[in-house]
């Protein structure tokens, strides 16, 4: 449980906020406090304050101009396929030719 709540309590939960729940953060101080944990964790430290909305939007802006990027390799991808099925038809078509002029 104390390793599910590190992340918590690293990026998101303020001092204010665990404040009203006393007991899981007892819990949480005191188990991330032992010599085992803190050798697998390193040294917690409880975020100072939340972050903004705004700056968890510039990543999704830095993606969308990369996915008009992906489209065009795509429609390459597919443009090659065109023509190996036209072939495989016709060398399908010419067997059977063949077959029908021997009978």
């Amino acid at each position: 449980m104390a390793c599910n709540l590190t992340l918590g309590f690293s990026r998101l939960l303020t001092k204010k906020f665990t404040s009203e729940f006393p007991h899981v953060e007892r819990y949480f101080w005191t188990l991330v406090n032992q010599p085992k944990f803190r050798k697998i964790l390193g040294e917690v430290k409880q975020a100072e304050s939340v972050p903004s909305i705004q700056s968890a939007k510039k990543p999704s802006q830095a993606k969308e101009p990369t996915k008009p990027k992906d489209e065009p390799k795509k429609e390459a991808k597919k443009e090659p396929a065109k023509p190996k099925l036209e072939e495989a038809v016709a060398e399908e078509e010419a067997p059977k030719a063949q077959g029908k002029e021997s009978s």
